[in-house]
């Protein structure tokens, strides 16, 4: 597990993992981050850039923020596209920048080019919808 965090920040460690070419044993997770510092600069796509830079495949830096950790807490609903699984995707602009274009929850457009689009919020079909201030 790599820790990129406002306070865990292990992301240096890529490169030995890079070496020994076993990036699939490894999850990369952003659960220390500070309210403030998600505002300045967000989360997993921060810490995507990161690994992008230390030198990580980009499709191997994806499945180490979706795929792994669902694998590993037992989310099978999530962490990957396929039948049964729920349709939440972020489609971004490219593999170095990872800046969000499209975003899905449960296979519904809740926003595109950082805007909130009104009918999903409106559509009351979550119940946090609209709770959440800072993401």
């Amino acid at each position: 597990m790599i820790r990129e965090g406002s306070t865990a920040k292990s992301i240096a460690m890529l490169k030995k993992i890079i070496s020994r070419g076993c990036p699939e044993r490894v999850m990369l997770v952003t659960d220390d981050r500070h309210a403030e510092d998600i505002v300045a600069e967000g989360t997993w796509t921060t810490a995507l850039r990161r690994a992008v830079e230390e030198g990580m495949d980009p499709v191997d830096a994806v499945r180490m923020v979706t795929l792994k950790p669902s694998e590993y807490f037992g989310l099978k609903s999530l962490g990957g596209i396929s039948p049964g699984k729920s349709a939440g995707m972020v489609i971004v602009d490219d593999m170095k920048r990872f800046n969000a274009r499209i975003v899905l929850i449960d296979g519904r457009l809740v926003a595109r080019d950082g805007n909130t689009c009104a009918l999903w919020l409106r559509s009351g079909s979550f119940g946090w919808a609209g709770s959440i201030l800072a993401a």
